[in-house]
C-alpha cells in the first residue's frame, strides 16, 4: 500500500516537536485523515482538529482509539526524551 492523500494516518506522540512539523507539513500537502494521539494537547491550534487525548500505555485506551480509527499507516513517535538514569526503565515505558 502507498502513502496518498485518502491514507488514515495514525500518530502516536503528535503533540511533541517531531509529531507537531510532520502534522503540519501531512495538512499542508492536503492529507486529511490524520489522527493524533497524545496525553499533551497540541502545539499549534489547527492540530487540535486531528488530535485526541490517549495515554498509550493504558491498552484499553489505546486499543479503542486505534480500532475506531481504522488506520491505514501508524508513525510511532511516542516517546520520553529525557535521559535520567536514576528513574529506570519504567520511566520510558512509552517509548516501546
Amino acid at each position: 500500500m502507498c502513502l496518498n492523500k485518502e491514507s488514515k494516518i495514525l500518530i502516536t506522540g503528535g503533540s511533541g516537536f517531531i509529531g507537531t512539523n510532520l502534522i503540519t507539513l501531512l495538512l499542508d500537502r492536503g492529507y486529511v485523515h490524520i489522527l493524533s494521539l497524545d496525553v499533551e494537547p497540541p502545539k499549534l491550534k489547527h492540530h487540535e482538529k486531528v488530535w485526541r487525548y490517549c495515554d498509550i500505555r493504558i491498552e484499553k485506551e489505546l486499543f479503542s482509539n486505534v480500532l475506531d480509527f481504522d488506520f491505514d499507516f501508524i508513525i510511532h513517535l511516542a516517546a520520553e526524551t529525557a535521559l535520567c538514569e536514576t528513574r529506570g526503565l519504567q520511566f520510558y515505558s512509552s517509548n516501546t
